[in-house]
């Protein structure tokens, strides 16, 4: 039976910038029966390899950004922004082969928040595997103070002109609440980053509505779930009361922001061909 989950993606024109390489305008996210989000995984070339410094994700880097949410909003933007820059910290953009040693107690700290059991150890050997192998399309944003030690980090892969967000670490002792470094590293800094090295869109993975407020378009993911020999499966009628159930949760939960998704757009039991398949 499928599940519905809300992605979130930011895309060019009022969903990212106009000088991202888009049309301009923002582009309503489409639905797939079965589907998920449908971006190629062919190996290539990552376009914009971080250079040496830093980026400043300001709105005076992002207008359209800014611009694309609502008025209420816009005000929230800016408040995080400042209050990051007010404290003097900056976000480096680096490369994961030459920064997860840093990067690793963050990563546990976060794990452990969470209820995940971690160590520091443990999280700096995930990163360097991944630095291993995927180390020319990460881009790593680094929150320094202004002595220049970590406060906290967002990982992302570019590929194929798109910024994928992968994970987060903070130094949770040193950041008080409300004190914008959370959404300047996962958002501000990396659409930054993404207008001036042209990406055509960020992907900002499995959401919240806090990144739907910050103008990330929604797009259901989909499972299919095929039960292990022996297990009974659910019927045609189950599968079709989980996903109608699902759905209704996932339209409380993100009802203010329906716009981007009309419910008609979310596949139902009426496209269903006889037998409770649905058109592929």
């Amino acid at each position: 039976m499928g599940r519905g989950q809300p992605g979130r993606r930011c895309r060019p024109g009022a969903g990212l910038a106009d000088g991202c390489g888009g049309a301009g305008r923002r582009q309503r996210p489409g639905v797939r029966p079965g589907g998920g989000v449908a971006d190629p995984a062919a190996v290539g070339a990552a376009p914009g390899a971080p250079g040496p410094g830093g980026v400043d994700g300001g709105p005076d880097r992002c207008p359209a950004y800014v611009q694309g949410l609502s008025s209420k909003r816009r005000h929230a933007v800016r408040r995080e922004i400042t209050r990051f820059r007010e404290q003097g910290r900056r976000v480096d953009v680096l490369r994961l082969g030459e920064s997860y040693e840093v990067l690793g107690p963050l990563l546990a700290q976060v794990q452990r928040k969470y209820g995940h059991p971690s160590t520091d150890a443990r999280m700096v050997d995930l990163l360097e595997q991944y630095a291993r192998v995927l180390d020319d399309q990460s881009r790593v944003f680094l929150a320094r103070d202004p002595r220049g030690e970590p406060l906290g980090y967002a990982l992302f892969f570019a590929w194929e002109g798109v910024l994928y967000a992968r994970n987060v670490g903070f130094d949770y002792d040193r950041l008080p609440g409300g004190d914008g470094t959370y959404f300047t590293l996962l958002f501000y800094a990396p659409i930054a980053h993404a207008i001036e090295k042209g990406c055509s869109a960020v992907h900002f993975g499995m959401g919240s509505q806090a990144k739907a407020a910050r103008g990330a378009l929604i797009r259901p993911l989909w499972s299919l779930l095929f039960p292990p020999e022996g297990v009974r499966h659910p019927s045609p009628a189950q599968a079709a009361e989980w996903n109608d159930r699902c759905g209704a949760r996932w339209l409380e939960e993100y009802r203010r922001y329906a716009t981007q998704l009309p419910e008609e757009e979310w596949p139902r039991r009426g496209a269903e061909r006889p037998g409770g398949r649905r058109p592929r």
